[in-house]
């Protein structure tokens, strides 16, 4: 069995509560960086990362998903899934079973 003190709960309780606000305004609801069209597809000055930031995070999710080969009767574990928006995209999107 895994044990955690109390003290270490209420530290790493109190650093989610003051970081989700933080995180939900950089990063949306997936934590992780995004993939963006290819560079020859558009020109730097076309792409405007602000804006296409989810598009791009949910393009990585699926791509991911799709060299793993991700069918509807798979079972994900989604180590770090942060607020659990990628998970959810996964579940959606591919119909497979999300733990995270």
């Amino acid at each position: 069995m895994i044990s955690c003190p109390t003290v270490q709960k209420d530290v790493i309780r109190s650093h989610y509560n003051l970081t989700t606000l933080f995180y939900r305004l950089l990063w949306g609801r997936h934590i992780h960086h995004g993939l963006w069209a290819e560079p020859d597809a558009l020109s730097t000055s076309q792409i405007d990362y602000g804006k296409s930031s989810a598009v791009a995070q949910q393009q990585l999710t699926e791509t991911l998903a799709e060299l793993l080969g991700v069918q509807p009767d798979a079972d994900l574990l989604d180590v770090g899934c942060g607020m659990g928006g990628s998970s959810i995209h996964l579940a959606k999107t591919f119909g497979c079973q999300v733990t995270g």
